[in-house]
């Protein structure tokens, strides 16, 4: 393997381990997974977790949420 291709597999695990699923993120927030369902559907993109639907799995970015909830 070459440089380059090492590096790439290094920033794909990174994006990998940056968006998580739901029950992880609970883990993580250490709330429950009703709670982040909850905020979401009350507050929409209000909320301090930043997440995103795609294919209709809702996924959270952990790093971009402990970046937003540090700033508050």
């Amino acid at each position: 393997m070459s440089i380059c291709n090492d590096m790439y597999i290094n920033y794909l695990k990174e994006k990998l381990d940056r968006w998580v699923d739901e029950k992880t993120a609970a883990n993580h927030l250490k709330v429950k997974p009703g709670t982040l369902r909850k905020r979401r559907s009350t507050l929409g993109r209000d909320t301090n977790e930043v997440w995103h639907k795609n294919h209709g799995k809702v996924l959270y970015d952990l790093w971009a949420t402990d970046k937003r909830i540090e700033k508050k």
